[in-house]
């Protein structure tokens, strides 16, 4: 796990804390400071450095920890390598967050690569940048600079940001970021953090890292001028981020969207679900961040896109016109946002009664609503006769009663009296064999035809026809 929770006891000239001090400075509840020390020193371990020494109450760090950033991501050196399409969108964010005459040296530098690859992926980055009329300029004085308007280059550096995987390019731009300043990046993970507070927010923990290294590039960039501007955009990336369950109820708007999706859902795809609020809540739920994200182009990329527009091609094909409330709101909706309300409805389209032995499943998924919701239709796909209870929080999940479910499903490690099945949020078709076959022989099951997405999405013509002729 990547944290900046204890960087200013690294930064720091004092070398020995007591622990009460710590946790004033972090604000770290004991046990919360203990794991991530714990999670320090084994990469440090890893790394074949000394570890950290706590006793007695007393923390001793030493005078430099060597290789910090390596650390902290377990960046081994001799197998470290950026893709081109990380090392174009890292030079972007140099660029973007440039206070001081930036070299092609310092692009070595950094991403480790030749000055004739550094003027290759300069010469592309300029291509690509120019069909929206952004330009990458140079003098000696200003170095490499950009020059467009403010609000799409912010946009521009969300864009890059996802473009970069959570180990290598997050790695370097942790080491840009903190080598410019010290602290920064703690800084604005406090913020966030009260931010959070405030707005009674979660951020979804698969975008966390995301959403900080981006408040740190804005805030960086525009740090004397539009302070107010930013944390009010901050806010709106805090939301689009969350699970949204905390938001439902607050906007009115969005209550009255949600219902005329539904609604058009329901005459497109010429069905009833067989739990209307049930749906409508999970519907409101992802679509309150995803209104958010929309209106100000902090949209996710969806790895699974190509994927979901194969398996339910249909259905994918409804969302333009299922999804007019929302576009007339924000305009244009990425294909990976629609693929996300395909994914919520999906499940929903085809369903089949199944007799037999019915038991309750928690299925815990921490990456956020949307993977939760992708996660749970498999399983519903799977296992039609079990009845699912959802959790995005291992801390909701800790509060349900122990006799009101029999299975859990989880994406993290769990100890539980109950069985416990550990599984990717997007298990391939190898996994759920596995998962199905298991679960069947666990509980003895009998077995039942699994419908496929595509079954389920080929229904969808022959129902058209059907409402349409009536």
């Amino acid at each position: 796990m990547i944290n900046y929770d204890l960087d200013i006891l690294f930064f720091s000239n004092h070398k020995l804390w007591k622990l009460e001090r710590i946790l004033e400075v972090t604000n770290l509840d004991k046990e919360k400071f203990y794991r991530m020390l714990e999670e320090f020193n084994q990469k440090l371990e890893k790394q074949s450095l000394k570890k950290l020494e706590y006793k007695n109450g007393l923390l001793a760090i030493p005078d430099k920890v060597e290789n910090f950033e390596e650390t902290r991501y377990s960046i081994n050196q001799k197998t470290f390598i950026l893709t081109e399409v990380e090392r174009r969108s890292l030079i972007y964010l140099l660029i973007f967050i440039n206070k001081t005459p930036l070299s092609i040296s310092l692009f070595q530098t950094y991403l480790q690569v030749s000055k004739n690859t550094i003027l290759s992926d300069l010469k592309k980055l300029r291509e690509e940048l120019m069909s929206e009329n952004i330009q990458v300029e140079y003098s000696r004085k200003k170095g490499f600079y950009l020059n467009f308007e403010e609000k799409m280059l912010q946009e521009k550096a969300w864009y890059f940001l996802q473009n970069l995987s959570e180990d290598s390019g997050f790695y370097i731009l942790s080491k840009v970021l903190n080598d410019k300043k010290p602290l920064t990046i703690f800084k604005n993970n406090q913020l966030l953090k009260k931010m959070m507070q405030e707005l009674q927010i979660e951020i979804v923990y698969s975008r966390y890292l995301s959403t900080l290294l981006f408040a740190c590039l804005l805030r960086h960039r525009t740090f004397e001028k539009n302070s107010e501007n930013i944390n009010d955009l901050l806010k709106s990336l805090i939301i689009g981020m969350s699970d949204g369950k905390s938001a439902i109820g607050q906007d009115n708007g969005l209550y009255r969207m949600a219902f005329n999706i539904m609604e058009n859902v329901m005459k497109l795809a010429a069905i009833e679900f067989d739990d209307f609020t049930k749906t409508f809540m999970a519907l409101l739920a992802h679509l309150t961040p995803a209104y958010y994200r929309i209106r100000n182009h902090f949209e996710l990329k969806n790895v699974l896109l190509e994927r979901i527009k194969n398996e339910y091609h249909s259905l994918f094909l409804l969302m333009d016109n299922a999804l007019r409330p929302l576009k007339d709101e924000v305009g244009e909706i990425s294909e990976s946002e629609k693929a996300y309300f395909v994914i919520l409805f999906g499940g929903e389209i085809y369903k089949n009664k199944y007799s037999g032995q019915s038991l309750k499943a928690i299925v815990l998924c921490v990456n956020g609503i949307s993977s939760s919701l992708i996660m749970q239709k498999r399983l519903e796909s799977l296992f039609p006769t079990m009845e699912f209870i959802l959790s995005a929080r291992v801390s909701h999940f800790e509060k349900l009663p122990i006799n009101s479910y029999d299975i859990i499903f989880s994406t993290v490690p769990l100890k539980s009296d109950k069985k416990v099945y550990l599984m990717s949020a997007f298990p391939d078709q190898r996994e759920e064999n596995k998962l199905y076959n298991q679960v069947l022989q666990d509980f003895q099951l009998l077995g039942f035809a699994k419908p496929s997405a595509q079954t389920i999405l080929d229904s969808i013509p022959e129902l058209l026809v059907k409402f349409i002729g009536k």
